[in-house]
């Protein structure tokens, strides 16, 4: 299978499995795109920022709070892969997953950056230089793969394996150690500011009115 689309804890689970039968898993490729000759490409619907008057809070102090929870935790970089948490870390939403206004990408933030892994075509150069303003640099979507082959013994490396892909979990075995611990954001998110329960209230308004 493509151990990009299944998740760390199932990849590990076959494994466990596989050994004891003398068995292996090939994860390499996606066996679908071979033989999908006119396969649709992907979305490259515009994406956009959610505004601060909306989410309450910018994208620079969710990644400081981000980072305290880090070096709580003792890692030196966190790799984001749910769409959920990347869109909340960063303020922005997209079109890419219908019924889903997250954008298709990846993020890696260690204590001195904050990489966004997604696609240039769907960003406007206000948004790249915003988000240069504010310490993330935008790269390629299939990039994190070559990125994090970048680090090594020294990095302890947190992630939620339930969320992860197998395929990012393997790239990183030669790290020091993976911290497989919830998503910090899941927490943070779920913690509603002042703004965005004023917002929570105008749109179950709008709702009933509707």
């Amino acid at each position: 299978f493509d151990g990009r689309v299944v998740n760390a804890n199932l990849g590990e689970r076959l494994m466990r499995i596989l050994r004891k039968k003398e068995g292996r898993l090939e994860t390499q490729g996606d066996l679908v795109d071979e033989v999908w000759k006119d396969r649709p490409p992907l979305s490259a619907r515009a994406a956009y920022f959610l505004e601060e008057k909306y989410a309450g809070e910018s994208r620079v102090s969710k990644l400081a709070r981000l980072r305290e929870q880090m070096a709580a935790k003792g890692a030196t970089a966190h790799v984001l892969t749910s769409l959920d948490d990347i869109a909340w870390l960063m303020n922005l939403r997209g079109d890419d997953v219908e019924y889903n206004p997250g954008e298709r990408s990846y993020a890696l933030i260690t204590p001195a950056s904050a990489i966004l892994y997604a696609n240039r075509v769907v960003f406007s150069e206000y948004m790249v230089r915003d988000l240069e303003r504010d310490g993330v640099t935008l790269r390629p979507y299939d990039r994190i793969y070559q990125d994090l082959k970048a680090l090594g013994s020294e990095d302890k490396v947190l992630l939620d394996k339930g969320r992860v892909n197998y395929a990012i979990c393997r790239t990183l075995e030669k790290v020091g150690a993976l911290i497989d611990e919830m998503n910090p954001t899941t927490q943070m998110k779920a913690v509603k500011n002042p703004v965005e329960l004023d917002n929570l209230r105008r749109s179950h308004l709008k709702d009933g009115v509707a």
